[in-house]
């Protein structure tokens, strides 16, 4: 039996004995990272599935929040039946935070990117159509943001900045593309959202994948400049909306402020 707790979304009971006297829940939370075995009476079972687990895990000995390990159980996203965007975004979030926790360079291993990239392709996978047509998620970087290339670079404007490719989960992309130019350069060179609900229809769209109809770019902006950009394309027309645009700005400032730029 596996039940879902919605003070904890990532919080599942794996089993529940109930042969014994006293009731013995198997409990694994991936945001903890443990597996851990709390007994109670039958009469507690009820309102346990209600009850905030974080605190009493933390009360059994059963997590050490000074751990923050990556983990692939951090993209186990909800099992009910029609999760909402809601829902699913806010565990992105809660997950992305532990994955990030002291890992302040983008680029080091394991990288704050890679990791987000890969959140975001098993959010959608766990949504209903449109969001579950979402073909590639990931991350454009600004040049002299990666740590080989800064120095080679000359100081960012308009004209000369230059998006390259970074950690992202879907089919082989286009490498760099010039601020301005297509939907990324246009987010990156306004430094604003763009929605595009039909690619076809954009002046300028750059087709890396010709199966992607809709799009969203969320500029990572520091000191008011576009450091990166966050890409997610689906091969619905209008598959990104108010909401994902809401999310996605949440996470691209909690991206702007735990990387050191």
């Amino acid at each position: 039996m596996t039940l879902i707790f919605p003070s904890i979304p990532s919080a599942k009971a794996l089993s529940i004995s109930t042969n014994n006297p006293t009731p013995a829940i198997f409990l694994f939370s991936p945001r903890l990272l443990q597996f851990s075995q709390i007994s109670i009476t039958p009469t507690q079972l009820s309102s346990f599935v209600n009850t905030n687990l974080l605190n009493l895990y933390v009360h059994h000995g059963c997590a050490d929040h000074t751990t923050n390990q990556p983990h692939a159980d951090s993209s186990y996203f909800s099992t009910s039946q029609e999760p909402t965007k809601a829902e699913v975004y806010a565990q992105v979030l809660e997950q992305a935070k532990g994955l990030v926790t002291g890992q302040r360079n983008w680029a080091t291993q394991p990288s704050n990117f890679s990791n987000i990239a890969s959140l975001l392709w098993h959010a959608y996978a766990a949504l209903p159509p449109p969001s579950s047509s979402v073909n590639w998620a990931g991350f454009y970087i600004r040049q002299d943001k990666f740590p080989a290339l800064g120095s080679q670079n000359t100081p960012s404007n308009s004209t000369n900045n230059l998006l390259l490719l970074g950690p992202f989960q879907g089919r082989p992309a286009c490498q760099e593309i010039r601020f301005g130019r297509g939907v990324c350069g246009t987010a990156a060179e306004k430094r604003e959202t763009v929605i595009v609900p039909d690619v076809l229809s954009f002046p300028g769209h750059i087709a890396c994948d010709a199966s992607s109809r809709s799009e969203i770019v969320v500029p990572i902006l520091v000191g008011g400049e576009t450091v990166a950009i966050i890409d997610v394309d689906c091969t619905e027309p209008a598959g990104f909306d108010d909401e994902d645009k809401k999310w996605l700005e949440e996470l691209a400032s909690l991206l702007s402020e735990c990387c050191d730029w």
